[in-house]
Formats: C-alpha cells, structure tokens, sequence
C-alpha cells in the first residue's frame, strides 16, 4: 500500500513538472527564424520539386535536420499548419525527454521516486529547454533520441538485454538523421560498450552485437549516407561549411561560448561540490575501472556524453541564437549529473542543519535556473557579445520573427505574377512567405559562397561571417534587401565600395508604408529593386 501511495505521489508531482514545463515553454514561446528554412525546403518537398531551395536551381542542403524537414514536409502534404504542427511536435518530443530522463534517473540513479523527479524538476526550469521545445526547430526532437540512445545504453548494460541494446543503435540512427551530430553519439555509445564489460555481456555474442549495430545503424545510415551524397554531392551539410572554417578563433569561440553557458546555467551548483564534502558523502566516482556498478556506469556515460559534446560546441565554435541552443542535447546529461549530487545528500543521514542547507542550496540551484527566463536576467546579467542572450534574446528571436514575417508578406504581394528574386541576409521567413528566388548572402543555401575560404573565423557573429555581396548581387537579384528597419521616411540609397555601387548602378530606390502587426511598428520599409529594360 505504501509502495502504491508513493506511485502516486510521484505521478502527480510529475504531472506538476509537465504542466510548470508547459507554461515555461508557453512563456518563452518563439518560432526561430531560422525555422523557416527548414519549412522551405519541406513546402518544395511537399509539392512535388524535391529537397531544393530555388526551384531553377539544383539541391542544396541547407538544412542539417533530415528527419525533421520529412516530418514538416508531411504536414504540409496533409495541408496541416505548419508552424504550430513544429512546435506542438517539438513540445511533445521535450515531454517524452522529461520521461526518459525521470526513467533514468529512477531506474540507475536514484534510491527513490521522488529523488528522481530532480532532473525532471531542472530541465522544467531550465529557459533553454522550455525556449527550444516550441521554437519550431528540431532541437528537442533530436535531444530526445540523445536521451533515448543514453538510456537504452545503460539499460543493455545493467540487464544485458539484446532488445534494449537493438533500442540504442535504433535510437542512435534517429538521432544521426535528425542531426549530423548523432554520429558522435553513436561513437559514444559503441565506446562505452567497448570499454566497459559486465557479466550479463557473456550473454550477448559479440557477433550478435556486431549484427545488431548493422542492422539497426550502420546499413540504414550507410543507405542515407550514399543517397545524400549523390543529391547533394558534398560530405556533409552546406551549412557546416557556411559556419566553419576552423582554427584559433573559431575555437576560442567556442570555449568562450562554453564558459558564458556554465557562468549563467552552472554558477549556482558551485556550493553543491563543497556540500558534498561537508556532508561526507560517498564519493561519486567509486568503482573498478572496467567493471563499474551500474549507478556510477550510467553517471560516467551522462559525463562522457556531456564532456564529448561540449568538446564539438568549442569546435564549431559556439552559436549565437537566444538561450545556449546548442547545449539543449546534453541539458539532460548536466541536470542528471547534478541531481545525482543531490540525491546523494539527501540519501545520507543528515543533521537538521545540514538538510536545511541542502533545501536551501536546492531552492538556490533552481531559482538561479529559472531566473533568465525572466526580464531580471537584463538586470542582473550582461548580455554576452556572441550571443541574443537569454530572456533578451527571446525578445530579439521574437522581433526578427516577426518582423521578416511581415516583409515576407509584402514581397508575396508585391512581386505577384513575377518571376522575380531577392537578396538578403535573412532568409528564413522571408523565404517562406515570399515565395521567391531567394538569394542568401551568408551561403547557407549557396555552396559557392559556403565553401569559399575566409581566414580568421571566429572573429565574428556565428554563422554569419562568409558572404560575398559582389557575388551575391552578380546574380542580377530582382530586389536587394539591405535592411529591416522600419522608418518615419524613406531611407537613402546605401553607401558601398566602387565595385559594389557599380553592380548596383541599374538598380533604383523603392520605398513602402507597411505595418508590423506582431511588433505593432509601422514605417517604411526600403530596399533596391532592378530596373526593367
């Protein structure tokens, strides 16, 4: 009876962390600007035009989530409303993790039900998570198969069951085609197999692991591999090679990236270390080498696949969307690691004092979570140069969202029956409401200019540092979108070098009286048209 007593509890307190989750998710709500890219590509697979940007142009690959451009290009074939399908689908994919993380926690960590709705409890809180999760991109839909593979791993290696570990290698395969970087999980997880034995292995052949790995990963991906090759006929994404060029800075970068991220979401765990040693817990890390139990074999593959990924955040060099986007994957891995300490405490015979620290350092560790998701992040916090920032960057995501909304809108209307193109450096909801030749000038969907070699990478705005405007506007754009800005008057014609004035010689000032609902701003909206001859 006790047992089912606390059975319950737990679903109800989980229940809680579901419904406080979705109303962090409901309050940080945006979709992403760059979300539309992908939803560009999934209308022109939707109609029938293939895996293209431009309909007159060959396939690019500026997108780098596979399984999530098929699922919008689904929704799309069934005439459903993309945008809210992406991110209904993004929040259902974020609950599913809460699940899996509770089940990991429950099952290899935690010596109780309730000591395992901690990790829940965090990621609920955590603005990154709740941010992602309806943003419209593929984030927590990729973090999701993560968490899946991670589990599944452990799960093999605590009962040496042949089916669990065929759900890693499954898990892992969707994960690589829902993001590139899943073939590093995948790496992980055949390193972590490799590594460590246990005596449930003498149940499971290696033979049987090696069919397992092909049947489940290696022929499916090899298939995908071989058939995106020869669509696209490069290695990897063309947004890989638009983003990075490698080297000193781009490093830096990422290690400066890194270190903003543990400033804002690491800094109030600092004292849980120190409570550890005050309380005189067991040590975390408490096993042979090779044969670790299962409680500290499930916490090092949460660090090997926290340390592993944020090893390939520096080397790509960080981004620079709102709330860290790019450690959102391992956000679940931190908070599992960090639950883990608590649990620990909480396990141990403790004075009254020191439980009411540990409270108080738990309160502390969640508020100090929470509390860039609120506008007294600005007050507290500078915003970081390399990125949005966090509550900040929301309202910066949201403007830009919005604003190229309404552009996009006007262009539709205004080049109707054209057979017209556009350069801009905003190419995402501009493209997708326009409807027209978009021409973008950072090379995300241009291999000519994503794979042009720029030195010094790194120095400036992630992503946004290769472009070649005498290029882009070579290609004789109907309109040039220099700016978003909406003003009293009309703006002047802009001011470039020689060369570019002289691509730009046929080309006449245009300004229009628009309206931005969703920022409720009103102006005129200027850029360059090309003259009919």
């Amino acid at each position: 009876m006790r047992n089912q007593n606390q059975i319950k509890l737990t679903f109800f307190v989980f229940l809680i962390i579901v419904s406080l989750f979705i109303l962090h998710c409901r309050y940080l709500a945006v979709i992403a600007e760059d979300a539309f890219i992908s939803f560009r590509f999934a209308k022109n697979l939707a109609s029938g035009n293939g895996l293209v940007w431009n309909l007159t142009e060959s396939p690019v690959e500026g997108y780098s989530n596979f399984l999530w451009v098929m699922l919008n290009a689904l929704a799309l074939y069934l005439d459903a409303e993309v945008t809210l399908f992406s991110q209904v689908a993004g929040l259902v994919a974020a609950i599913l993790v809460l699940v899996y993380v509770y089940r990991f926690a429950h099952n290899f960590l935690s010596k109780t039900r309730l000591g395992a709705l901690l990790p829940p409890l965090f990621l609920a809180c955590s603005g990154p998570f709740a941010t992602w999760a309806c943003s419209g991109m593929e984030t927590s839909f990729f973090t999701l198969w993560v968490v899946a593979t991670a589990y599944y791993t452990v799960s093999w290696q605590a009962r040496g069951n042949t089916k669990t570990l065929a759900l890693a290698f499954f898990s892992a395969l969707i994960a690589t085609l829902s993001r590139p970087e899943g073939f590093g999980i995948f790496a992980v997880l055949v390193l972590m197999i490799l590594l460590f034995q246990n005596p449930h292995h003498q149940r499971t052949k290696r033979k049987t692991m090696l069919f397992l790995a092909l049947l489940f990963y290696i022929i499916p991906f090899s298939i995908y591999f071989i058939w995106r090759f020869s669509y696209f006929g490069f290695l990897l994404p063309n947004t890989f090679y638009a983003k990075t060029g490698g080297g000193y800075f781009q490093w830096y970068r990422g290690l400066c990236y890194l270190f903003y991220f543990a400033f804002h979401y690491l800094l109030p765990l600092i004292p849980l270390p120190f409570l550890i040693l005050w309380n005189r817990a067991q040590p975390l890390v408490k096993f042979k080498l090779f044969q670790p139990a299962i409680r500290a074999r499930a916490a090092l593959i949460c660090l090997s696949l926290t340390v592993a990924y944020s090893v390939y955040i520096i080397w790509v060099g960080g981004d620079y969307m709102a709330m860290y986007r790019f450690f959102v994957p391992i956000l679940p891995f931190i908070y599992l690691l960090i639950s883990w300490g608590f649990m620990l405490l909480f396990e141990k015979e403790q004075t009254p004092s020191q439980r009411l620290v540990l409270i108080a350092l738990l309160l502390f560790s969640i508020a100090g979570t929470t509390v860039h998701s609120t506008p007294l992040e600005e007050r507290l916090f500078t915003k970081p140069t390399m990125t949005h920032g966090q509550y900040r960057g929301i309202q910066t995501e949201r403007w830009h969202s919005r604003r190229l909304t309404a552009i996009g809108h006007f262009f539709k209307n205004y080049a109707q029956g054209e057979n017209a193109s556009l350069a801009t450096d905003a190419i995402g909801a501009v493209g997708f409401y326009s409807e027209l030749e978009i021409y973008g000038l950072h090379g995300l969907v241009d291999p000519v200019i994503a794979h042009r070699h720029r030195k010094n990478i790194g120095k400036g705005f992630p992503g946004h540092e290769k472009a070649s405007l005498a290029y882009t506007l070579s290609r004789q754009p109907t309109f040039f979108m220099f700016n978003r800005e909406l003003t009293p008057k009309p703006m002047r014609f802009p001011s470039f070098n020689a060369h570019i004035m002289n691509l730009l010689q046929n080309y006449e000032l245009k300004s229009f009286w628009i309206k931005d609902k969703g920022n409720q701003k009103q102006g005129y909206f200027t850029f360059l048209q090309r003259e009919r001859h």
